[in-house]
Order: structure tokens, then sequence, then C-alpha cells
């Protein structure tokens, strides 16, 4: 018995350092090089689909150039879909995909996206009626997902 603690004080004493040191650093997919996309699948409500095409094109889609001008997103897309519906089917109608170049550019987005609304629509209360009643009344959230380039090669 007396081995085996000797043993473990051991192991955690040459442990402990690495585990701080461990803690200490970024966790290496994130340290690591690579773009990042920012996915979101959104599902226009019923019956609104041609509302949120049209929202897409005539609000958003200066928004998003705007987005890209100052460096936030390299490029973009929005994309519908096809075969929207019940299972096996996507349970969205439309996919948004944005690259950018690192984390720090991701951590600039939300506040860079709010900079772009009040600069294309100033008057608080025109912005309130696009995107807290207008766009929640003909499209929804499915799901947001960050994912990073994998180095496969």
């Amino acid at each position: 018995m007396t081995r085996f603690l000797t043993a473990f004080a051991l192991c955690a004493a040459f442990a402990a350092p690495a585990l701080v040191r461990a803690a200490d650093t970024p966790f290496p997919a994130v340290a690591a090089q690579g773009h990042i996309y920012h996915y979101e699948y959104l599902r226009a409500r019923a019956g609104k689909a041609g509302d949120y095409d049209r929202f897409v094109k005539t609000v958003f889609r200066p928004m998003l150039e705007e987005m890209k001008t100052r460096g936030v997103w390299l490029r973009y897309a929005f994309m519908s879909v096809p075969y929207a519906g019940p299972a096996p089917c996507a349970d969205y109608t439309h996919v948004f995909v944005a690259e950018l170049s690192s984390f720090a550019a991701l951590d600039r987005e939300q506040a860079a996206w709010a900079e772009v609304q009040k600069k294309f629509y100033p008057d608080d209360a025109r912005r309130h009626e696009l995107f807290e009643v207008e766009l929640p009344g003909i499209r929804e959230m499915v799901r947001e997902e960050i994912l990073k380039d994998f180095d496969w090669k």
C-alpha cells in the first residue's frame, strides 16, 4: 500500500505542472490556422417563403455585402432548400453560410452586424419593426453552427 501511495504521489507531482500548463494554453483546435464557417439553418414560416426571399434580397443583401466590405466575412452564400419537409427531408428551407478568416473575426461578427443594422436602418423604430417584428414573423432559426477547416490532407 505504501508503494502505491508513493507511486501515486510521484505521478501527481509530475502531472500537476503539465495540467496547469495545459489549462493556460488554448486548445490546439482553436489555436490552429484555418477558416471559420458560420452556418445558419433557417425555416420560412408556412406560406411566407416568398416574403422571406424578398426580405433577404431587399433588406439583407446590402447588409451582407457590408459585412464582407468590413472584412468580417471573406465571403458568404444564401441557399434555398428544394426538398424541405417531413423527415427524411430537411427541416429548414434556407441555409446561410459566412466564411470568416479566424476566431477573432467571429468574435467581431455580432458587434459588426449590429453596426451594419444601424448604418442601413438608423431609425430605431424602423429597425425594430424589421428585425424584431417582421423577420420573426416570416422565418425562424432552426439551428446555428460554427465549423472550422479540418486539415485532412
